[in-house]
């Protein structure tokens, strides 16, 4: 997922699924050697170990893979953030609640101007160093210090309108952050910042560009041993915290691009676990071993975002971005691209984990998520934005309204809806140009802002 700010605007398209999917597998999977991507000490093939789950993460769309486990990257391979680095609470996007992890308890100070963790005692990083709250204030320090990293913690630190004024430990299982204001909001931002290791990371000279092919952290899956650019297997952390787990010893990740590439090779059991929708997945996968193959979709993954770049005059203008949203006939969208298996976004943006945060008629708060494109036109109308050749609006100052749309190659469910978001936009006067483009490609125009509008990843997570 990218990490990095930039200015736009989100309309709310629908609701994602999670999807996930699981399959039993007669034998393991073989993984044939490849040439090294770089000279390590690493084995051409993967090794014969024992218990491994081979895994197609979702959203994955690399079909070479370059050896990247740096947390402060914006895509680092998987499963960089959270698998091998970890933060101090996970949200559980079923319950929508933040849950212990690397710290056990939270509390804010007087007046919410500080945040206190207890942390967890007895965890060690995967090199058998512990882990104390001088790594947690490290990782801060870092993050605020070096220009061009990521991380979720950015926000709090950086120096636009980060948040927080000083760090300080009185021990090693306490760490206070102290904020210039009252702000609740920064539990969020502190507690999901994965957190790296002090004496580790104070021997990189380039934090920002080091691919950090020896990772040391405290997640269940540090060990890497094998990469190429067609696979990769990363064993267990022989010091993780979670005594007896994870029950598998470890994972190995195939170069599996796209959401047919995975769906095939899942269906052909070749993959244990992934990510992914196809079209008619019960007869189309599932169907090949229904004894072993069994699918999932809680409506707890992120909002699909339709986003628009507020840099761009007519996107400035609250009204244009709300009658674009009600352009979109998303019941259709979701027919045709995520196959029926979830429902429109409401104006929260909220999905089903976060019920509890939700009001009980969403719908009271707005309606511009609502399919009208009669009243989308009225106020497009009444913004100025009026019916010039072709049907097309123009501005007042004569700029027609004309964008081009982005979409990733691979991400199947997205292209599919891609032709009704172009029909919709154009029965209110707007034209879009869909361009597909691969993923790296694409997430260099997020970052830069330059693009005029595009479907945008979700998140499951405050």
């Amino acid at each position: 997922m990218a990490r990095r700010p930039i200015v736009y605007a989100l309309l709310l398209a629908v609701t994602v699924p999670a999807f996930t999917f699981a399959g039993a597998r007669a034998t393991a999977t073989t993984t044939s050697a490849h040439a090294a991507l770089r000279p390590l000490s690493r084995p051409a093939a993967a090794p014969a170990t024992k218990n491994v789950a081979v895994i197609a993460p979702n959203g994955s769309q690399s079909t070479t893979f370059v050896e990247n486990f740096n947390p402060f990257t914006s895509s680092p391979n998987f499963p960089t953030d959270n698998g091998i680095y970890e933060p101090l609470m996970v949200f559980n996007s079923i319950k929508g609640k933040l849950v212990p992890w690397l710290a056990t308890h939270y509390k804010f100070g007087a007046g919410n101007r500080s945040l206190t963790f207890t942390l967890r005692k007895g965890v060690k990083w995967s090199d058998g160093k512990p882990f104390t709250s001088a790594d947690v204030a490290y990782t801060f320090n870092l993050l605020k210090k070096v220009p061009g990293l990521q991380g979720r913690g950015l926000v709090a630190v950086n120096k636009q309108n980060g948040y927080i004024t000083s760090i300080s430990t009185p021990n090693a299982t306490t760490v206070t952050f102290n904020f210039n204001k009252s702000y609740t909001p920064g539990l969020y931002d502190i507690a999901w910042q994965e957190i790296v290791p002090q004496h580790i990371w104070t021997k990189i000279s380039d934090p920002a560009k080091n691919a950090n092919a020896h990772p040391v952290g405290t997640g269940p899956f540090t060990q890497l041993v094998h990469f190429t650019a067609q696979s990769y297997q990363l064993d267990k952390n022989p010091h993780y915290w979670q005594h007896g787990k994870p029950y598998i010893n470890g994972i190995r990740v195939p170069a599996l691009a796209g959401n047919q590439g995975q769906a095939v090779a899942f269906a052909q059991g070749g993959v244990d676990w992934a990510g992914f929708t196809t079209a008619n997945i019960q007869q189309s996968v599932m169907a090949h071993d229904p004894t072993n193959l069994h699918f999932w979709f809680p409506l707890v993954g992120g909002t699909a975002l339709f986003m628009m770049n507020l840099t761009e005059k007519p996107f400035q203008n609250a009204n244009v971005r709300k009658a674009i949203s009600m352009s979109f006939d998303r019941n259709q969208m979701i027919a045709l691209g995520l196959n029926g298996y979830t429902k429109p976004a409401d104006v929260t943006g909220l999905s089903a984990g976060y019920k509890i945060w939700k009001p009980s008629k969403p719908s009271s708060l707005g309606n511009w998520t609502t399919y009208n494109p009669t009243e989308a036109n009225k106020l497009l109308d009444a913004a100025g934005y009026k019916r010039g050749s072709g049907g097309i609006r123009v501005a007042p100052n004569g700029t027609p309204m004309r964008f081009k749309f982005i979409m990733v190659n691979g991400f199947t469910d997205w292209i599919a809806m891609g032709p009704t978001i172009v029909q919709d936009l154009k029965a209110i006067g707007i034209d879009a140009t869909q361009t597909n483009m691969d993923f790296p490609v694409a997430l260099t125009e997020w970052t830069l802002g330059k693009f005029d509008m595009s479907l945008f990843f979700g998140f499951t997570a405050p």
